[in-house]
């Protein structure tokens, strides 16, 4: 019978152990997108925007004013800079993704593979020479297996932000 009590014991603190993982797994998480939630209105509060649409990624926010037409964009690599792209000024906005190419082999049965590096949204400007690139998944920050749903999202803004573009090029026409 003590070995019952022993094994039931074994099993109940293993399973509260794993609650409690899980509790703070959440909790830091909760913090995390309220320390980005903020960060954003604080932004929006500078450029005088309200936000229709905001997706929160690893590398930084992205943040959509459907009523001025603006999207803000937040990068955390860059000391948290913050660059507001009016939709007028957009030409184009694509899905991209960066590769880059790795050998292995040797000898005559050198073998060169392309390993994805990020996949972004690649925004070209009516005035400015450069592209606007924003990333959604980042081999450095992000894990393989968030490659497909991270693809997704930015397919979902592709398809906003295109149709913004187009409606106001029609208006313009």
């Amino acid at each position: 019978m003590s070995t019952l009590i022993v094994a039931a014991m074994l099993i109940a603190s293993t399973i509260l152990i794993s609650l409690l993982f899980i509790y703070v797994n959440k909790k830091s998480e909760r913090r995390r997108k309220d320390k980005f939630l903020k960060l954003l209105n604080e932004a929006g509060l500078k450029n005088d925007l309200s936000f229709s649409s905001q997706e929160f990624l690893s590398t930084g926010i992205l943040g959509l004013d459907g009523v001025k037409r603006t999207l803000l964009v937040i990068e955390f690599r860059n000391a948290n800079s913050v660059a507001c792209i009016n939709l007028a000024e957009i030409k184009s906005c694509t899905l991209a993704k960066e590769f880059t190419s790795i050998d292995f082999g040797t000898g005559r049965n050198k073998k060169i593979e392309k390993k994805l590096t990020s996949i972004g949204i690649r925004f070209d400007l009516n005035n400015s020479k450069e592209p606007a690139f924003v990333s959604f998944y980042d081999s450095g920050c992000n894990n393989i297996y968030e490659i497909k749903e991270l693809e997704a999202r930015a397919n979902n803004w592709v398809s906003l932000l295109s149709k913004m573009i187009t409606t106001k090029q029609k208006a313009i026409a």
